[in-house]
């Protein structure tokens, strides 16, 4: 029976069903994820939001994101980040 699921609820009922066809049946839609996503777009998503991104002077989208969300950048978030190793 096929039953449509979000890759967080893939790994829960991998983690939790007792039956093993369940459970593979799971793994396999997880595996077949990645291979969707780059072959439906994703890719050409990322490079869009970088453009997008960098014309607007950011370093990428991440850096993008950070900054409206956060206040600042990339840079200072992961500084901030390096500082919890020491």
């Amino acid at each position: 029976k096929f039953v449509t699921m979000s890759s967080v609820g893939l790994r829960t009922e991998m983690k939790v069903s007792k039956e093993e066809s369940n459970r593979k049946a799971c793994y396999e839609a997880l595996r077949s994820i990645g291979n969707f996503i780059c072959d439906n777009g994703f890719v050409e998503m990322v490079k869009l939001r970088n453009s997008f991104a960098k014309s607007l002077g950011y370093e990428d989208f991440y850096d993008y994101k950070v900054t409206t969300t956060e206040g600042f950048g990339k840079e200072k978030l992961f500084s901030m980040l390096d500082t919890l190793e020491q």
